[in-house]
């Protein structure tokens, strides 16, 4: 929401835009936006080919907050590619953002599991909700696989659930876990100046979103507004901390990976990066 008026203000007097982390793939159509982060479509595609091709796990149930248009979007992308990869949605419910009880949801979900009629739940939730509808779910019954996107990517996902959150698998941009130098060097430097290690890949995206501006000044020479989109359509294969970032075919969309996490004994651990070989059309989306 707050970006969607920055970035219509942005556009109005001509200013260049980038966003660190908002995910939705429509804004680059809507306000000429660059993003830094991967599109909703493509965390989307992520978990549902992890599931489907790497755990033969079919039939999705989802759990759509329908007073957060990301979470309206992502479950609208997950639903596409899930019957792309040849799953099923077996039903989809809703709740909204103020919500402090899931029970009856919980419930309905315990229902279809005990008849052996879903395989998992996807949950588009932003942070705050993710550990207590964890907690919630696992307190009620439920004990088949919880999915989740980059919404999960909080301590507030342990904090909260505390042992619920075990075995939770969902998307985000990068695990701040991963020992490759350029991410420890990251928060080593964030410690540094702040006091305190980066709570989340949101971090790592803000650094990646200004270097990736220096590199299209430096690509062109030049910081006037009307010649930094020019060089960021120039920049391909850029090494950032949240991965190899390309801008290909006039897309302000950056072509990159998504690390697909599980919460083992407390920690979040990258199972698997994926680059989705099917991405929904955005348009599927509001």
């Amino acid at each position: 929401h707050w970006v969607n008026i920055a970035a219509s203000m942005a556009k109005e007097y001509g200013v260049p835009f980038m966003t660190p982390g908002a995910t939705h793939p429509r804004i680059p159509e809507r306000f000429g936006a660059w993003l830094a982060c991967f599109g909703d479509n493509a965390q989307a595609s992520a978990i549902a080919e992890y599931a489907v091709k790497d755990l033969g796990l079919k039939r999705g149930v989802i759990w759509v907050d329908t007073a957060v248009d990301f979470s309206v979007a992502v479950c609208a992308f997950f639903a596409d590619a899930l019957k792309h990869y040849g799953g099923e949605v077996v039903y989809e419910d809703y709740f909204e953002v103020t919500w402090k009880d899931f029970s009856a949801m919980a419930a309905r979900l315990k229902e279809y599991q005990d008849r052996g009629e879903v395989d998992f739940v996807y949950v588009g939730a932003i942070p705050d909700n993710c550990g207590l509808i964890a907690k919630q779910l696992r307190d009620n019954g439920v004990t088949i696989p919880m999915y989740g996107e980059d919404g999960f990517d909080t301590p507030l996902l342990v904090e909260t659930g505390g042992a619920a959150a075990e075995g939770v698998i969902f998307a985000t941009h990068v695990s701040l876990e991963d020992p490759s130098p350029i991410i420890q060097q990251f928060k080593a430097d964030y410690q540094a100046m702040f006091g305190n290690p980066p709570e989340n890949a949101f971090a790592a995206l803000g650094y990646d979103a200004v270097k990736l501006v220096a590199k299209a000044i430096e690509l062109v020479g030049s910081d006037a507004p009307e010649k930094i989109p020019e060089g960021l359509a120039q920049i391909k294969d850029f090494q950032g901390v949240s991965g190899t970032i390309s801008y290909e075919g006039g897309s302000k969309l950056p072509n990159k990976s998504v690390s697909v996490i599980e919460v083992k004994d407390g920690k979040f651990v990258t199972v698997k990066q994926i680059a989705p070989e099917y991405l929904s059309d955005p348009t599927i989306a509001k």
